[in-house]
């Protein structure tokens, strides 16, 4: 919800009657403990803590059982959720329409209540359109061509789904990966926190990888006792929009970058 506070409290969802003052009371508990927990683990940044969604009910108090978005994408849903109600709000208070004119509150003009703010992507995918089906007709060459067009589709789907489901697995660790099979737009959001030098790790080798020396391991002087060689990484940008561009190779009509 666009107007919800995620940062100060928790949402109670009520499942299988009321709930009484105890019991939410002693799930406010459970939220201030986790938010206290979650920002010591964090380094004491309260306010990205904050930020992910806690949902509760009786049947889960602690909201552990729900899986709710990660940071980035909780931040970008919460912007959607207010620029939908900002929206709402200016169609509903607009001034009555003209007779035939369209626009106010009855017109036609509600096609930006749905549609996505693609600037807060990093990359934007189109894939290749779908290919027209042909028109079904009396005689048997028509239906064959049908039954071959509907098969075609039906590979061409199955393709997309695959190189969407590829870029998730490969990718997952860097960023989100979002995909609209209407329009057959895939879109990736960098993950900022994925992007902070870290050591080399069994999860950063299946990425290509940019290597920063720590001070002192290339030629300025001797490193800390044990620490030689020693270095840090971060994601390649260049390289990954490359293996996203191999990766959709015939699939991806265009690729944009923020």
């Amino acid at each position: 919800h666009g107007t919800f506070d995620w940062c100060r409290e928790p949402l109670v969802v009520e499942l299988g009657g009321t709930l009484s003052d105890d019991e939410r009371l002693a799930m406010r508990r459970s939220f201030e403990h986790g938010r206290a927990a979650a920002a010591a683990a964090a380094g004491g940044a309260t306010a990205t803590a904050a930020l992910t969604p806690w949902v509760c009910s009786r049947f889960d108090p602690h909201a552990l059982l729900l899986i709710t978005p990660p940071v980035t994408a909780a931040r970008w849903l919460q912007s959607q959720a207010r620029r939908a109600l900002k929206f709402w709000q200016g169609r509903m208070l607009a001034p009555a329409p003209v007779a035939g004119g369209g626009g106010g509150a009855g017109g036609v003009g509600w096609a930006g209540l749905f549609s996505v703010d693609a600037s807060v992507f990093d990359v934007l995918l189109q894939l290749t359109p779908r290919r027209a089906a042909a028109a079904e007709g009396p005689r048997g060459g028509a239906k064959k061509e049908t039954k071959k067009a509907q098969r075609r589709a039906a590979i061409e789907e199955k393709a997309a789904a695959s190189f969407v489901a590829r870029l998730r697995e490969q990718l997952s660790p860097v960023c989100l990966v979002f995909y609209d099979e209407g329009s057959r737009r895939c879109a990736l959001k960098w993950r900022p926190a994925a992007f902070l030098p870290q050591s080399h790790s069994a999860l950063t080798r299946a990425l290509p990888q940019t290597v920063l020396p720590l001070a002192g391991g290339c030629g300025g002087g001797e490193a800390p006792a044990g620490e030689q060689g020693a270095a840090l990484c971060v994601p390649n940008v260049l390289c990954l929009t490359s293996l996203v561009a191999s990766l959709g190779e015939g699939l991806v009509e265009s690729m944009q970058l923020a």
